[in-house]
């Protein structure tokens, strides 16, 4: 299924299908479900709507290097934090470097809060943005002068409709500092990346595979369009 909104070309569906079908975007600003195994709706847990978000572990992994392999893109801005498994720190780097990405940069993120309240180690309240590069030696321009560590506000669940969404911020933050044509999120959730997308003027192409998010993304992103269209 594939919906046009304006400078939005939104696709239903799993992203390892829709992505070869596209051509190559300026820039990719994503964050995949974190396999915290929050997808049992009848157990009262948060949850991905249908998505199964408690995959074997190197299953997992597995299936991250296949959507980063299949990105055809100048950058990559890849969100996802180090999660605690069986007593075990798991980073993120362990796939990513695993990928055909060169590894530019790392962004942390400090969300100054955390509902993970473990007195047996230090509360987890940052997560990490991958900067990504199809080319070794690739330059950003930092226009508004961050440095590598981004303080940005929680989104809470009931906000944006969606368990894990991430604040606007991140994507305009990472917008500034390449000014793409297009950009790609191949985990559209509820649109956040949509509407900084659109926001900044820019076209955006959007993947999602649950029903449920995908038209939440369609709202949020119609309205961010609709009041660009009346500013403009």
């Amino acid at each position: 299924m594939k919906v046009e909104i304006g400078n939005a070309t939104l696709y239903l569906g799993d992203c390892l299908n829709i992505l070869p079908t596209l051509t190559k975007v300026n820039a990719v600003i994503t964050s995949p479900p974190y396999n915290l195994g929050g997808f049992h709706q009848e157990n009262k847990k948060w949850a991905y709507d249908s998505i199964d978000d408690a995959m074997e572990e190197s299953k997992y992994q597995q299936s991250q290097i296949s959507v980063l392999n299949a990105l055809n893109a100048d950058w990559v801005f890849y969100n996802h934090k180090e999660r605690i498994v069986k007593g075990v720190a798991i980073n993120p780097l362990e796939w990513v470097l695993k990928s055909k990405w060169n590894l530019m940069q790392t962004i942390v993120i400090d969300g100054k809060s955390t509902a993970n309240v473990d007195k047996r180690r230090f509360f987890p309240v940052h997560e990490y943005v991958y900067v990504l590069a199809n080319e070794k030696g690739k330059k950003l321009d930092n226009v508004n002068c961050l440095t590598s560590v981004w303080s940005l506000p929680k989104i809470k669940r009931t906000e944006k409709e969606h368990p894990a969404a991430f604040h606007e911020m991140l994507p305009t933050n990472c917008i500034s500092a390449c000014q793409p044509d297009v950009v790609l999120d191949p985990y559209m959730g509820s649109g956040s990346t949509g509407v900084a997308t659109i926001q900044q003027g820019k076209k955006f192409i959007g993947i999602e595979l649950s029903k449920n998010y995908f038209d939440i993304a369609c709202k949020n992103i119609e309205k961010a369009q609709s009041q660009l269209d009346l500013f403009v």
